[in-house]
C-alpha cells in the first residue's frame, strides 16, 4: 500500500535529471536527426553500446513455463480481470465474462444487437465479414496489452463478440505468433 506513493514520489524527483539524460540518448540514438525517434532508430540505438553504461550479454531466452506454471498464470489473470467485470467498452459493447481454457483466456463480449431475426444464412455470411472488420482494430490493444506476459509464454487469447441473445458473431484469436 506504501509502496505505490513511494514510487509516485521517487518518479517525480528522478524526472528532472532523467529528462536531460533520455533527451540526450534520445538524440544519439536519431540516426536521420529529423528530431523523431523511429521504431527501427530507436532498435538500433538500444543495441549500440552506450557511454557511461557498461556493455553486457544479451540474456539468454528465458525458459519455456511448465503446463503448471501457464495454469497459474491464466487462473491469475481471470481471477484480475473479473474483478473489472461487467465493463462497458463503448456504447455497443461490454466484456461480460472471462474464462481459461488450458493454455488459453477467453474474453466474452455482447454487442446490442440483436440477429436472432436474421436468417441462418445471411448471419453465417455476415460472421466472416464482422470478424474482418473487428479482429484487426482490437489486435494492437489485445497483442500490446499482453505480449509481454501472456503471449510470450504461450498463452494465447480468444475474443468472442456475441450479440444480446448471446449468439456468436465473430471470433478473434491472438497468439505470440499474430502479435509480432
Amino acid at each position: 500500500m506504501f509502496r505505490l506513493p513511494f514510487v509516485a514520489l521517487l518518479s517525480l524527483l528522478s524526472f528532472p535529471c532523467l529528462a536531460e539524460t533520455l533527451t540526450e540518448q534520445f538524440s544519439r540514438m536519431d540516426l536521420n536527426k529529423d528530431g523523431f525517434l523511429s521504431e527501427q532508430e530507436f532498435i538500433q540505438g538500444m543495441k549500440q553500446p552506450q557511454a557511461g553504461i557498461p556493455h553486457t550479454e544479451e540474456a539468454p531466452a528465458m525458459e519455456e513455463m511448465s503446463d503448471a506454471e501457464k495454469q497459474k498464470l491464466v487462473d491469475e489473470s481471470v481471477a484480475e480481470a473479473r474483478k473489472m467485470l461487467p465493463f462497458k467498452v463503448d456504447q455497443a459493447t461490454t466484456w461480460t465474462e472471462v474464462y481459461g481454457r488450458k493454455n488459453e483466456i477467453h474474453y466474452v463480449y455482447r454487442i446490442e444487437m440483436d440477429i436472432s431475426a436474421m436468417p441462418e444464412a445471411q448471419a453465417n455470411l455476415m460472421r466472416p465479414v464482422l470478424e474482418a472488420q473487428i479482429c484487426p482494430k482490437v489486435q494492437p490493444a489485445m497483442c500490446g496489452i499482453a505480449n509481454d506476459t501472456l503471449l510470450k509464454n504461450g498463452i494465447s487469447m480468444i475474443s468472442h463478440y456475441n450479440d444480446k441473445t448471446g449468439t456468436p458473431l465473430a471470433e478473434c484469436r491472438f497468439t505470440k505468433e499474430s502479435c509480432q
